[in-house]
């Protein structure tokens, strides 16, 4: 019986690829690039932008939301509630995002609405939690956790 395996090694004894290979660390580095958005300056191109918006954008997302979250756990593991002070300050970061969205001028008009739609959305959606959580809020002295 023959085998109906090609052989490839007949002619192909002068071709040879390579293959760059990227560091494990650049990769990581483009992708953080591309995640806070900025865009090169190109040749012969002058972007006006404001350097400062991907900086509030990074910040945002390390350092406020991480905040948020705890509080909204600690509350939620102590008694089942929402908490107050998390739902607020989700709302706060939002805002401030669509703030910061509407002034980045690095993206065109359609898409700058296609990222401040669900920010939108979400602080409406949070407006609702807040209007249901506000009147079952009960700070008590003996537990600070009641508070948050």
């Amino acid at each position: 019986m023959e085998s109906t395996v090609p052989n490839f090694e007949i002619g192909m004894t002068n071709m040879t690829h390579t293959v760059p290979i990227a560091h494990p660390s650049s990769k990581l580095r483009r992708l953080v690039y591309k995640m806070s958005s900025e865009q090169e300056e190109q040749v012969g191109v002058v972007i006006q932008n404001n350097k400062h918006i991907p900086r509030v954008i990074i910040f945002l997302n390390v350092v406020i939301s991480p905040i948020i979250g705890i509080l909204m756990a600690i509350r939620g593991n102590y008694d089942g509630k929402l908490s107050v002070a998390g739902i607020v300050l989700r709302i706060i970061y939002f805002v401030l995002f669509l703030i910061a969205i509407y002034f980045d001028h690095r993206f065109e008009r359609i898409e700058r609405w296609a990222r401040i739609l669900p920010k939108l959305f979400g602080v409406f959606l949070l407006g609702f939690q807040l209007v249901g959580v506000i009147p079952r809020y009960d700070c008590k002295q003996d537990s600070w956790r009641t508070c948050i």
